[in-house]
C-alpha cells in the first residue's frame, strides 16, 4: 500500500515541483562527477611529480658521475702529459 500511495504523490506532483527536484539531482551528479574527476587529475599529478622527482635523481646521479669520470681523465691526460 505504500509504494502506490508514494506513486500517486510522485505522479500527483505539480510541474513546477518536478523540474527544480530534476535539476537538483543533475547537479548533484554533476557535482559528484567533477569531484570524482579532480580526485583523479589530483592522483595522476601526484604519480608525475614522483616520477618527475625520481628523473631528476637519476639525471643528478648520471651529471655527478660523469664530472667525475672527466675528472679522472683530466688527470690521468696530466699525468701521461708530465711523463712524456
Amino acid at each position: 500500500m505504500a509504494t502506490t500511495t508514494t506513486d500517486k504523490a510522485i505522479f500527483s506532483m505539480e510541474l513546477s515541483k518536478l523540474i527544480p527536484l530534476i535539476v537538483g539531482l543533475m547537479l548533484a551528479t554533476n557535482t559528484v562527477s567533477l569531484t570524482i574527476q579532480r580526485l583523479s587529475n589530483l592522483e595522476e599529478k601526484s604519480d608525475y611529480d614522483i616520477k618527475a622527482t625520481k628523473r631528476r635523481i637519476d639525471n643528478s646521479r648520471t651529471e655527478i658521475k660523469y664530472e667525475t669520470e672527466i675528472k679522472d681523465l683530466r688527470r690521468d691526460l696530466k699525468h701521461c702529459k708530465e711523463k712524456s
